[in-house]
């Protein structure tokens, strides 16, 4: 085994005693030298690229936190420090080896602040105090006398979070946040009370605050975060609150007093074949809007509605009659029903004299013209022979027939069927 490029001669002599000569060249090829590069730090989290040189292909150990172990150049991101072993073979199928270094820093613990909120009154300013990095950027990048320092001033308007991001001696960088509260209350929003009822003003404020209202006319308590008032003229009431701290703000609404509507209504009533038909007559004044409650399940927003109720039985209607503003008033009205039956005399009479004097001149039910479209009426000779009908409305039979001819005197039978109540019996027809 040579260590530099050799050639070596043989002689060889066969059994006759003759000889020959040959040669062979061993040529020893130099190492490649191979550089992994230079060591190199990353913050944890953060990947670094190798670059390997001096060979032709390249296989690296370890291969954990390695995008790829066969090229020259993969990405590393170990997440403790690792020594890169880098294997180069050149165009000889020769070896050689280098290593590098990959130093992993840990992020450092950056801190906005000793607590995660801190308070400051409207118009105020608080100093921030941020640790852990050599060098310091907050954002937003507002309201802040210098963003890239540790211990800025900040005077935002509103509550406001604040980040800032912390960068060590090893370039790594974390983040925190610090949240600004401003003592601001929210504003409050007007509102509509009705003239005789009282309604409930709520202000917001932290937990332990004071409240203040003025005026304190028609309020419940004017100590409380929530009174009651009963104004009956339009008022404007500011609130003042104050935190633990000693901010102080303050915020106004405007109640404006409205009269109510007056509800009020007539109904009037008639029997129909599906129930008591009820017809209402809005007299409300001062309404803009209406919702009748039937009692029975059913609404309308109708100005004039009608309504079928059932037969036997009570129901209570309210109207609630609303003013533009909200305002409210009812009226109440109790309507019951007797059965259907009850409610006519469906016996019609045993006499027709149809002689034209006025006088039991029909065969007639009294029934409202409502009910007539459920009124059935049949009239038969002694005989069964069917001499009159009536189907669907109340017509009375004045001793002819259909097709108008005059039937004799005598005793004649009826069927009458008024929604599905059916009498029979006869009549005795007289001129």
């Amino acid at each position: 085994s040579p260590i530099t490029t050799t050639t070596y001669q043989v002689t060889g002599v066969d059994t006759n005693g003759c000889s020959n000569v040959d040669s062979v060249t061993i040529i020893i090829n130099a190492l490649p030298t191979i550089n992994a590069g230079t060591d190199v730090a990353i913050c944890i989290g953060d990947t670094a690229q190798l670059q390997a040189s001096g060979g032709n292909g390249y296989l690296w150990t370890p291969s954990a936190g390695l995008s790829d172990t066969t090229i020259a150049n993969p990405l590393a991101f170990p997440t403790v420090t690792t020594t890169y072993i880098v294997m180069g073979t050149d165009t000889n199928a020769c070896e050689g080896t280098d290593t590098v270094v990959v130093t992993v820093n840990p992020l450092p613990t950056i801190s906005a602040g000793l607590t995660d909120t801190v308070y400051m009154c409207a118009g105020d300013s608080v100093q921030l105090n941020a640790t852990g990095g050599t060098s310091y950027v907050w954002t937003p990048n507002i309201n802040i006398t210098n963003n890239t320092i540790a211990n800025p001033f900040v005077f935002p308007p509103v509550t406001t979070t604040y980040y800032v991001t912390g960068t060590d001696a090893n370039s790594c960088s974390n983040s925190d946040s610090v949240v600004v509260s401003v003592f601001a209350i929210p504003d409050l929003s007007d509102t509509v009370i009705c003239i005789g009822d009282s309604i409930q003003l709520t202000a917001y404020g932290p937990p332990g605050a004071t409240f203040t209202w003025t005026p304190t006319t028609s309020l419940s308590n004017p100590n409380i975060a929530n009174p009651y008032t009963s104004t009956t003229v339009t008022i404007t009431y500011t609130v003042t609150v104050q935190d633990t701290n000693g901010c102080v703000d303050t915020t106004q609404i405007t109640v404006t007093a409205e009269d109510k509507p007056n509800a009020a209504f007539t109904v009037e009533t008639t029997p129909a074949c599906d129930g008591i038909l009820a017809i209402f007559d809005n007299t409300s004044t001062g309404a803009d809007s209406y919702l009748w409650l039937f009692g029975d399940g059913s609404q309308s927003i109708e100005i004039h509605p009608t309504h079928i109720f059932a037969y036997e039985s009570s129901f209570t209607t309210i109207l609630n009659a609303y003013s533009a503003n909200g305002c409210l008033d009812t009226a109440v009205f109790n309507i019951s029903s007797l059965s259907f039956e009850e409610q006519f005399n469906l016996t019609p009479p045993s006499v027709l004299t149809p002689n034209r004097d006025g006088f039991n001149d029909e065969f007639r039910l009294d029934l409202p013209e409502a009910i007539s479209q459920c009124t059935n009426i049949e009239i038969f000779n002694r005989w069964g022979m069917k001499v009159f009908e009536s189907k669907g409305q109340n017509m009375g039979w004045d001793g002819r027939t259909t097709t108008g001819a005059e039937v004799p005197d005598g005793t004649y039978f009826y069927i009458v069927d008024v929604k599905g109540i059916v009498k029979k019996g006869s009549i005795t027809l007289m001129r």
